[in-house]
């Protein structure tokens, strides 16, 4: 830097400072966008003031790169990029690996799915992929904030081959059109090693290139460049207001799993066999989707339904039964007296579900869990079921958890709803909110699925 000017050197310095601190920046607003404050309307103010946040330091981030930035021979461009920026890219994606399968491993103390869960992670930074998503049938992870780091390093290469192979009076189109190229090849394919993030950036790269050649900031704006900028910085928040929608790029993607599940203040992912054995059968209870195979074809209904009473406790087998059929006849089910004898293959399948909520329900638990109850049942039993579950709810207290993709049927009994796609919740709600106002796109399509009596199927 001896040959250089001073004040070139302050400038380049200003730039790298301002550089880093805007990659902590864009980090911290992507963090902001995870924890939202749910506002009416179904805009999050949290994630909207990190949307803009972020949005607006990623753009002033790649345009101080692209100060910084020199045309040379594409050769030279490509080795530079890989010497400076693959090596701390390639550190941390081996670092992040070994932390999540080391936090994977101390939280769930089970190895192949800390081994799975850990690929996943590995293969994100080796595909170079800012969301997560599905190559060779096998799902990977994000590379998280780094994806800054490998699109700057393919905005940077692109760029310079612009710049190589373009006479001066097109190589605006050409950046133009290397962006226009990378929102079009967004809309239908989530490409590798962020191909398209990096022909999206180059306009940013490309103006802070033009910046230092020209000598913008040697000189105080104009006031047409003034209003150009302001207008770029208030239609971010214009477009997030008028769509109603923020967008997290690609932060918290690495899936841990529930930390922690708690059940009257029992962790039931880390406590031991014994406390969760305890809990089960007492305080939680499931009733599952076929009952005919759920239940063991062998045994009669009666020892059963008194299976967690014979477990839990210490009645008698005479209390044990009495407790069976007044949990039988709770259930609704006809003459519990003769079915307590009979065989699973003896009754009809409505009659099979009472069986298992009699089961369920006989400790009298504070949760249900229902995987899918009404799957296998026709529409009018399918409605008896559902009104017995509203029941024990109402009279008992018990919570139920229920599964299912009807949601018909989840409409009439639960009072709020999760919207999960590919194991991820992507919305929460009441059902009022859910079934009138989804925010989501795919709970709208789920929404728009439910046949109606105008629409046709044809």
């Amino acid at each position: 830097m001896e040959t250089t000017k001073p004040r070139t050197v302050n400038s380049i310095g200003m730039f790298d400072m301002l550089k880093g601190a805007g990659m902590l920046a864009i980090v911290l607003g992507h963090t902001a966008e995870l924890y939202p404050l749910q506002l009416e309307g179904g805009l999050s103010l949290t994630a909207f003031v990190g949307f803009i946040y972020r949005e607006t330091l990623m753009a002033a981030f790649f345009i101080a790169s692209g100060y910084g930035f020199r045309k040379r021979s594409i050769s030279k461009c490509i080795h530079q990029q890989l010497k400076s920026l693959l090596k701390p890219f390639c550190y941390t994606a081996v670092f992040t690996t070994v932390l999540h399968f080391i936090i994977h491993y101390k939280t769930f103390h089970y190895l192949p799915g800390s081994m799975t869960e850990s690929i996943k992670v590995a293969g994100g930074f080796l595909l170079g992929l800012p969301h997560t998503a599905t190559y060779f049938g096998q799902e990977f992870f994000s590379c998280g904030p780094m994806w800054y780091l490998l699109a700057l390093l393919m905005g940077w290469i692109l760029l310079d081959v612009i710049l190589n192979i373009f006479p001066e009076r097109y190589i605006p189109w050409a950046v133009g059109g290397a962006a226009l190229l990378g929102w079009g090849a967004s809309l239908v394919w989530e490409l590798p090693f962020c191909l398209i993030q990096g022909a999206v950036i180059t306009p940013y790269l490309y103006l802070g290139y033009l910046a230092k050649r020209q000598h913008w900031l040697d000189q105080p704006l104009s006031r047409r460049m003034s209003c150009i900028l302001w207008a770029a910085v208030l239609l971010i928040p214009a477009a997030a207001l008028a769509t109603r929608r923020t967008d997290c790029v690609s932060m918290a993607e690495w899936s841990l799993g529930p930390i922690s599940i708690l059940l009257d203040g029992l962790d039931i992912l880390n406590c031991t066999p014994e406390e969760l054995r305890c809990r089960q059968g007492t305080d939680l209870a499931v009733v599952f989707q076929e009952p005919m195979t759920s239940l063991d074809p062998v045994m009669k209904i009666g020892p059963q339904v008194e299976e967690s009473l014979r477990i839990h406790t210490k009645k008698t087998p005479q209390e044990r039964k009495e407790a069976a059929l007044a949990a039988m006849a709770e259930a609704e089910l006809p003459d519990p007296e003769a079915i307590y004898d009979k065989y699973p293959h003896e009754l009809s399948g409505g009659m099979l579900q009472r069986v298992m909520i009699a089961a369920a329900i006989i400790s009298h638990p504070k949760l249900l869990l229902a995987d899918e109850p009404t799957t296998a049942l026709d529409v009018t039993i399918q409605a008896q079921i559902l009104q017995l579950l509203k029941k024990i709810n109402r009279e008992y207290g018990t919570a139920i958890l229920f599964i299912s993709h009807n949601l018909n049927v989840v409409r009439k009994l639960c009072s709020e709803i999760l919207v999960m796609h590919k194991g991820v919740i992507v919305e929460r709600g009441s059902t009022e909110e859910i079934f009138h106002h989804p925010k989501e796109d795919y709970t709208q399509r789920l929404i728009a699925a439910i046949p109606t009596r105008t629409c046709r199927l044809y």
